[in-house]
């Protein structure tokens, strides 16, 4: 995804003879179109003070026009726009020329004396309206609008609706009763169809922008379009009475709409976002832009009067304007629903996207030309770079030339045979150090949002060194039972074999055979039984018990409070029977290895050991009454440590140290609800 940077404007004025997109316009331009209304104004007052029946010239609009017209062609020459923005502002270049062209054809037709209403210059003033609003419609889809959309439709029909019942009598009924020409009537037609329009167009415009500080070209135009509604109603409706406005407001309000415009495109030249439709449209917006067309209606309308045709009319209206509330209260409510599954997918997949960016595996889309398109962070801690590194690198280089042959062995296996899955562990020398990395590929060419091969890359060096040490353990105990069979056991037997012998020649020699002998073979074999039962205990003390683990557990507390000279206290709850061969020996060993650390290494008197195992709670609990932990430094811990907390993985439980707030130490094994530890690993060492 490529992120396209554009400058700020300063606010300064461009060097001599320099243009470009990224270089600002004088912001003097503006002061003078906005003066040059303000000063017709005043004159328009003064005159109206004086009471000067002269209008002003519609020449006093040709310079604000042309002024308009030159910043357009300015900032399509100069600007970077969008296609839709580019194709609106065409648009109201066109709407410009044919105002200035309909204007002249007025002044000249005025000048002669002809009957102004109706004329040719009207047909040019209607046909700016149609270029108008199909710049406003270029606008709306700019903004994200859609045309083909019900809702759309829906809102155009509610707005055409109330918008027809306020300019129908205003300005068709003075076209009846007055019996003016049939031009005149066209004419009146047109512009009702022309200033609906751009009311209708105007007011989804105005719901459809999103953020209006990123968007005031719009609000300027839109401000234009107002001054145009407000002014060519009252300039309509007093032709077709053959009235004209007082003072030449019609001449003041057509600059200030070009100045308007003007102001569009000059803020049309900063930057903008790209365009995006609303999350959320002002989905009511209609309903004010209705009622206060109505409201017009009503009070404008209250004046003509239709006879038998009043109630008619309002009951139709009125019919026709609640099936279109209904209706677009019916769409609302769908396009509610599916804007809220929108956004529980846009929050489902930004988890996915969290859990992926925080995950410790390194996860990688390989695309086209088995290169990658999609590296997360977790680079950075597995193979010391950052992501932009492979971006775009074959993915057999991943790991270095030295592994490329084995990767690309494994994506061609995966490719050719078509399996879905497969699997590399190699060693990777990485700062100075050797990590063990597993590389599992999925084949996702299928799945039509990644259409690639996703490489999972996960770090085995914690696990291989548990399992070396657990060989290296397992290795220790066999040397030891060894040495323990062949020096104790052995030599107890031996003994009674010489033993044996010696009494089986004294009586060959015809003596007997003295208690005192006797005894002394029965003292070997006891030793040699105790010596058995030592290593049986050791090998598996939960066979010597009769499998009961709190019976276990208090041979191996008295055993260690006997030889470190500790008080050691147990405290069970357990129900053997809920309690597997196999998560006991666990539960043992765990308790076994945390009394030999607290006797080794915390310096205390006391240690308390509390087991509670029923139904689907397990909880053990060490704690001793020694010098305490330094924060973190349970984090790691040795060979023991690193045991007990395999052991509590196995049983689905987890492992916490804590010191104890008036001294000494406690870990704690505990979970909710206990794994089948019997399909993990069986560890008696």
């Amino acid at each position: 995804m490529s992120v396209t940077v554009r400058p700020e404007p300063l606010g300064l004025a461009p060097p001599a003879g320099e243009s470009g997109p990224g270089v600002p316009w004088p912001r003097a331009w503006l002061r003078v179109f906005w003066a040059y209304p303000a000063v017709l104004a005043m004159v328009a007052i003064v005159r109206l003070a004086r009471s000067d029946p002269r209008p002003l010239s519609e020449w006093f609009e040709l310079p604000a026009q042309l002024g308009a017209l030159y910043l357009m062609y300015r900032l399509l020459a100069d600007s970077t726009l969008d296609r839709e923005r580019s194709r609106a502002w065409r648009f109201m270049m066109v709407a410009t020329v044919l105002d200035v062209v309909s204007n002249i054809a007025w002044v000249m037709i005025a000048e002669s004396r002809a009957v102004l209403y109706g004329s040719a210059a009207d047909v040019g003033f209607v046909l700016n309206y149609a270029a108008l609003v199909a710049a406003v419609i270029s606008f709306y889809r700019s903004c994200g609008g859609r045309l083909g959309t019900a809702q759309f439709w829906i809102d155009a029909g509610t707005l055409t609706l109330g918008a027809g019942v306020s300019l129908l009598p205003f300005l068709l009924s003075p076209a009846v009763s007055l019996n003016v020409s049939f031009a005149s009537f066209l004419t009146s037609l047109g512009y009702t169809g022309g200033l609906t329009a751009l009311a209708v167009t105007g007011s989804l415009l105005y719901m459809q922008v999103v953020d209006w500080r990123t968007e005031r070209g719009i609000a300027w135009l839109l401000t234009g379009v107002a001054v145009i509604l407000l002014a060519d109603l009252m300039d309509a409706a007093a032709n077709i009475r053959d009235e004209y406005l007082i003072g030449g407001v019609d001449v003041v309000c057509s600059v200030a709409v070009y100045s308007a415009f003007a102001t569009a495109a000059y803020a049309e030249r900063a930057p903008r976002g790209p365009a995006r439709a609303a999350a959320m449209p002002n989905l009511y917006g209609f309903l004010p832009v209705m009622s206060l067309f109505v409201g017009i209606a009503i009070v404008l309308g209250a004046e003509f009067n239709f006879v038998n045709v009043n109630t008619l009319l309002a009951a139709s209206l009125s019919l026709i304007a609640a099936v279109l509330v209904v209706w677009r209260q019916f769409r609302v409510r769908l396009e509610i629903g599916r804007l809220n599954d929108q956004v529980a997918a846009q929050v489902a997949e930004a988890r996915v996207s969290e859990l992926v960016r925080s995950s410790a595996d390194l996860l990688i889309v390989v695309g086209r030309g088995r290169r990658m398109s999609y590296v997360s962070p977790a680079t950075q801690s597995l193979l010391g770079a950052e992501p932009a590194h492979f971006l775009g690198m074959p993915a057999a280089q991943l790991l270095g030339g030295q592994h490329a042959p084995a990767l690309t062995e494994m994506l061609d296996s995966l490719t050719r045979s078509g399996v879905a899955r497969a699997d590399l562990e190699v060693p990777v020398e990485v700062g100075g150090g050797v990590k063990f990395l597993q590389v599992t590929a999925t084949d996702q060419a299928r799945n039509r949002l990644i259409e690639g091969i996703v490489l999972t890359v996960r770090d085995m060096s914690e696990q291989r060194s548990l399992e070396r040490a657990l060989l290296d353990v397992a290795t220790r105990e066999r040397h030891r039972l060894c040495g323990d069979i062949h020096e104790g056991l052995g030599q107890q037997l031996t003994g009674v074999v010489l033993y044996l012998k010696s009494m089986v020649g004294a009586v060959n020699r015809g003596g007997g055979i003295g208690a005192a002998e006797v005894e002394a073979v029965i003292g070997l074999v006891n030793g040699a039984i105790e010596q058995v039962r030592t290593l049986a205990r050791g090998l598996s003390p939960l066979e010597v018990v009769h499998r009961s683990l709190g019976s276990a557990l208090k041979v191996l507390t008295d055993d260690v409070g006997r030889q470190s000279g500790l008080v050691v206290s147990l405290e069970t709850q357990i129900n053997d029977a809920s309690v597997s061969d196999l998560e006991a020996d666990h539960v043992y060993r765990i308790v076994q290895e945390g009394l030999l650390n607290a006797a080794r290494h915390s310096g205390c008197h006391a240690v308390v050991v509390s087991v509670r195992a029923s139904g689907d709670s397990l909880v053990v609990a060490i704690a001793d009454d020694g010098r305490g932990m330094p924060e973190g430094a349970g984090d790691g811990g040795g060979l023991g440590l690193r045991m007990m907390r395999y052991r509590a993985r196995l049983l689905g439980a987890t492992l916490r140290i804590e010191s104890l707030p008036g001294g000494g130490t406690r870990l704690v094994v505990a979970a909710s609800r206990r794994a089948p530890a019997d399909a993990g690993t069986g560890l008696s060492a």
